[in-house]
């Protein structure tokens, strides 16, 4: 997630015109003052728009793990026998979704 926030941050940090920032410095405002007062408002929109697109990357990446929590293949308890997983496991995998949709619905 780091990376990918840190790629658009710094990326809409770049792309503050230099208009902006000549300006300040033309005023007297030193590289701090520049920084936090010109630069960073200016980027704020494409710093949370990084910042939610790899929430949702992160997301959409473990959710096949959740969803798949707890499953496991059994062995064929004999030639014909099926080699699916256990009713008990998907049971405790829907438990799980249900549970992971219930904390996100209400935080």
């Amino acid at each position: 997630m780091f990376t990918r926030a840190g790629k658009s941050e710094t990326f809409s940090a770049k792309s503050v015109p230099d208009s902006y920032r000549e300006g300040s410095f033309g005023l007297g405002a030193g590289k701090l003052r520049t920084v936090f007062r010109i630069v960073l408002p200016s980027a704020v929109p494409g710093i949370l728009a990084g910042v939610i697109l790899a929430v949702g990357r992160i997301v959409g990446e473990t959710a096949a793990l959740i969803f798949t929590a707890g499953t496991v293949a059994q062995i064929p308890k004999n030639l014909m026998g099926s080699g699916r997983t256990s009713f008990k496991a998907a049971k405790r995998s829907i438990i799980l979704r249900n549970t992971f949709r219930m904390y996100f619905k209400f935080h």
